[in-house]
């Protein structure tokens, strides 16, 4: 993906679209992006499908049952990912990065892991019983000014406001904030880590570095139990963690930094309940 680095820095949630429905070529692109979405760092292929909202959903202010959240959508990407470890963060690995692409055709998007009528999802995609839909998000043109409601919605959620770097990030140990200079290419891709959504702006993500053997980034969650237990089988932040690893890599490969996402079998440097070990950039 040309320049996903600007991508990651401009997109924005929309909640309020024009209601103008996307154009037979818009709509065959979304749906191209969807076909070659692929797999996530673990494994785990999503599946994914284009919905478009009808008339009277639009009017309603319903589509997908989105509860009112969501104004004028024409359309709707719902997906469905087989249930098992890791699940979640693949399912944000990959829809964040359909996301990120639908950005660049100039597309609004949303993520919704808990506003929506996930029953009503179900029935669109035909959902298997060891399936499950960790999130969805309308797609369609945004307005040229965003709506007072969208204004008060990203305020009420602290869209704007981000944890200081030095709180998520740290060198070698938990005590140690990491900073590198200003402006490198490394210092690029920790902010298009940091600047990933998460489900109620939690940043639940937290990152150490460590320098033996060259450069390596080890990610963990640092989990809210209850918050992440809200939905079952769908654990939002571990779906956060996918959303932050397909910033890093994309990142990552467009400044021809080296690495790739593996797992190794103790965490680098040991944590605690409530941080979790979930995988190493080398």
């Amino acid at each position: 993906m040309d320049k996903v680095i600007d991508i990651i820095r401009e997109r924005t949630s929309v909640r309020s679209f024009t209601g103008e429905r996307l154009g037979a070529s818009e709509h065959a692109r979304v749906e191209r992006i969807i076909a070659d979405a692929g797999a996530g760092p673990f494994g785990g292929r999503p599946r994914f499908r284009l919905e478009t909202a009808s008339s009277e959903e639009r009017a309603e202010e319903r589509p997908i049952g989105a509860y009112g959240m969501i104004r004028k959508a024409p359309a709707f990407i719902v997906g469905a990912i087989k249930k098992g470890e890791f699940a979640n963060e693949d399912y944000g690995f990959v829809l964040e990065r359909i996301i990120l692409e639908i950005t660049a055709l100039g597309l609004g998007t949303c993520w919704l892991g808990g506003t929506f009528n996930r029953g009503e999802s179900a029935r669109r995609i035909g959902l298997g019983e060891d399936e499950m839909i960790p999130a969805v998000t309308p797609v369609g043109r945004k307005p040229a000014v965003p709506s007072f409601r969208s204004r008060l919605v990203r305020s009420a959620v602290r869209a704007d406001r981000r944890k200081p770097r030095a709180t998520l990030f740290f060198d070698e140990a938990w005590d140690t904030p990491l900073f590198v200079d200003s402006g490198s290419p490394w210092d690029e891709a920790l902010e298009c880590l940091h600047l990933a959504p998460s489900a109620s702006n939690k940043q639940p993500w937290r990152l150490v570095r460590t320098l033996s053997g060259g450069p390596s980034f080890h990610l963990y969650l640092h989990e809210d139990s209850s918050y992440n237990s809200a939905y079952g089988d769908v654990k939002l932040q571990d779906v956060d963690m996918g959303i932050a690893m397909a910033h890093f890599e994309l990142a990552c490969r467009q400044l021809d930094l080296p690495g790739a996402w593996t797992r190794l079998p103790q965490p680098p440097v040991p944590a605690l309940p409530p941080i979790r070990y979930i995988a190493t950039w080398r």
